[in-house]
This record gives structure tokens, C-alpha cells and sequence, in this order.
């Protein structure tokens, strides 16, 4: 398929669907509020026993295919890329730049209706999914990655907005020298507030592939003591070391990504947030504002999952938020989940520090 101007408002190929026009360009907006391009510094960070240690210097990391977050915007080429945190409202930041600014979106929705057979690049839609285009591929796995890394995704300028865990591994869908590049964006929930929300999706979330019935009856503590709960999720995508054993190295160079590469929002204060990512990308109300305006509130008071899930949202979802007590400190849930989420916990502060 042939790519337009603005990523993300390409025309679709033959079989699929007219995309609506981009917003018009407005000007350029300021910088976000990080530090300009320099060597890391010298960071600490603190042990389970409040203890501070140095963590090691270490370069900025090489990820050719993404802009720093200093770098000069280019309406007409940069690709917003969504660093999917589970359960720390990803699915109402994705939904708002999908659904209400009208960007393509590429994640797992797009292979579904029989299009992970595919073999060429198209925008479509998908039943069941609005008025929302969706780009045919997955960038939610790394096959899926690689799929649409061979299929030409990165520089068809189809995709407006690409969600995925994998930030290194999605970084290579762009030719580092093209000027069409990705700059992500994400955010960020604290580790205890996210287990626990994640515990009980796990629950009750009878549609996805992993669901298993039998954690119904587990307690938080049963799941915090099992080989089900996730270790350092963050830390562990962020450097794409997803089974070896963590070092303070691993955690000096995920907070290094995050300085250089990422626009950090937090899940607990989402308005401002929403707003911040709205003007970095320049994002605007301007093709149906009335109607943009009204599907942002909404996704903001309901949330997007079905099932009321707990990915962060408001209304429905903290409803359902309140009946797992989240544990106290000091308790042995409590230092479990702590225990599993030790580097993460320091990559919080740092992304709190940052916002």
C-alpha cells in the first residue's frame, strides 16, 4: 500500500475502507518536561530493607528505529508507538487515540475476521469494533512483530498509532535511516495497585486465551506466592530480558530508555496525562469536536474493556477494583508482590519523578 503524508492516514488498499482525513496541523507544541540529551547520571536506588545503593552508569541505549523525546516533532512522519503496561490504563489511552482522534491502530485487533492470513498491507475494520481502522497485523507479539516488520509496516505509514509491549523489538520495523520513525509513549501505575488489579482481571476474564478457571478461588496471596505472578515486568521488556536473572544493570538501563525514549504519563493522574500526550503529538478536536469530545469522556467515566476490568479506568472499573483489598505493608502479601516487583518498583518512582 502506498503511504500518505501523515502516518497513520494512509489510503487502504483496494479491498478495505476510506480512512477519514487527519486533523489539521496545528502548531508545533513545546517540548515535553525532560531533560535535554546528555549522559545518564549517577542514580541510586533502595533495597527492601530502605537501604540506598548506586546503581551502575550506563549509555543511552541504542534504538536507532525510535526518536528521543527531545527530538524536533515531524507531524508528517513520526508514528505514535504505545508502550501497553497491563493494567495501568493503556486501554483508555489506546481507545482515545483511536477511536476519538481517528488514528489507524496496529495491535492484536487487526489479524482478527481471518486477516492474520493476509499478505499484504490494508487499513480495515473489524466487527464488533466501531468505526475504529485497524491495520492487519499484530504488534502485540514478537511473531506478530515480525510479521509486520516483513510486511512493511514501519514504513507504509499506515499505522497512526501502534501499541505493543515490546519497544526494542518494535523499534525495528523503521529503517534507522528514515526519517519516518516511532516515539512512544506510556503509562504508568504503581506495582502494587497494578498486581492486584491484574489478580483479579485474571479472575473472572473468562475471554482471554490464558484464562483459567481454578484462580477464582486462589486468594492474592496464593497467586503472589506462585510461579503465576509476573517478575518485573517493566524492567524485563524495557531491556528485552525476559528469563535471566535481573541486575542492577538491567535497571539502570531500562531507566535510561525511559529517559531518552519514552513520554511518561501515570495512571493516577490520567487528565493530565491525556492532556500531555494530546499536546505532545498534537493531538486536536478539530474533525467532529462535539463527538471527539463526548467519546473521550465517555472512555474516561466507563473505561474500555469488557467485563469491567480493572485496567485503570474510572466508573465501572473502580467498582470493581474495591473488592480486592489491596495489601497492607508489612503483611506477607504485602512483601510477596513487593518481592517480584523490586526493580519495578524503582522504575515507578523514576517515571513519577518524570512526569
Amino acid at each position: 500500500a502506498a503511504a500518505a503524508a501523515t502516518a497513520g492516514d494512509a489510503s487502504p488498499s483496494s479491498n478495505a475502507v476510506n480512512i477519514p482525513d487527519a486533523e489539521q496541523q496545528q502548531q508545533q507544541p513545546p517540548p515535553p518536561p525532560h531533560a535535554p540529551s546528555k549522559p545518564a547520571e549517577a542514580r541510586t536506588a533502595v533495597t527492601s530493607l530502605g537501604q540506598s545503593r548506586p546503581l551502575p552508569k550506563v549509555d543511552p541505549p541504542p534504538i536507532p528505529g525510535l526518536k528521543d523525546v527531545w527530538d524536533a516533532p515531524d507531524r508528517e512522519k513520526d508514528v505514535m508507538i504505545f508502550w501497553h503496561v497491563p493494567k495501568a490504563g493503556g486501554s483508555t489511552v489506546k481507545d482515545i487515540v483511536g477511536a476519538c482522534h481517528g488514528k489507524v491502530v496496529a495491535n492484536e485487533i487487526g489479524v482478527l475476521d481471518g486477516h492474520d492470513k493476509d499478505t499484504k498491507l490494508e487499513v480495515t475494520k473489524i466487527d464488533g469494533q466501531g468505526e475504529t481502522l485497524f491495520v492487519n497485523v499484530d504488534t502485540t507479539t514478537l511473531n506478530g512483530i515480525y510479521r509486520a516488520r516483513d510486511m512493511g509496516l514501519g514504513p507504509s505509514g499506515l499505522a497512526g498509532l501502534i501499541v505493543t509491549p515490546f519497544i526494542k523489538e518494535t523499534s525495528t520495523l523503521f529503517d534507522p535511516r528514515s526519517d519516518r520513525k516511532g516515539r512512544v509513549f506510556a503509562t504508568f501505575r504503581h506495582p502494587l495497585d497494578r498486581v492486584t488489579s491484574l489478580f483479579k482481571y485474571l479472575q473472572y476474564a473468562d475471554w482471554e486465551p490464558t484464562y483459567d478457571p481454578k484462580l477464582k478461588d486462589w486468594s492474592l496471596e496464593k497467586y503472589a506466592e506462585s510461579d503465576r505472578i509476573e517478575n518485573n515486568w517493566m524492567t524485563r521488556h524495557l531491556t528485552s530480558t525476559y528469563d535471566a536473572d535481573l541486575t542492577d544493570v538491567h535497571l539502570a538501563q531500562a531507566m535510561e530508555v525511559m529517559r531518552t525514549k519514552i513520554v511518561v504519563g501515570l495512571m493516577n493522574r490520567m487528565d493530565e496525562t491525556m492532556n500531555r500526550f494530546e499536546t505532545y503529538f498534537g493531538l486536536t478536536y478539530r474533525l467532529n469536536p462535539t463527538e471527539q469530545e463526548s467519546c473521550r469522556e465517555g472512555l474516561f467515566t466507563v473505561g474500555t474493556n469488557i467485563g469491567g476490568n480493572t485496567d485503570g479506568h474510572a466508573g465501572a472499573d473502580r467498582d470493581n477494583y474495591n473488592k480486592v483489598e489491596k495489601p497492607k505493608p508489612g503483611s506477607r502479601t504485602y512483601e510477596l508482590i513487593m518481592a517480584q516487583n523490586e526493580y519495578d518498583m524503582e522504575l515507578y518512582k523514576f517515571a513519577s519523578n518524570r512526569f
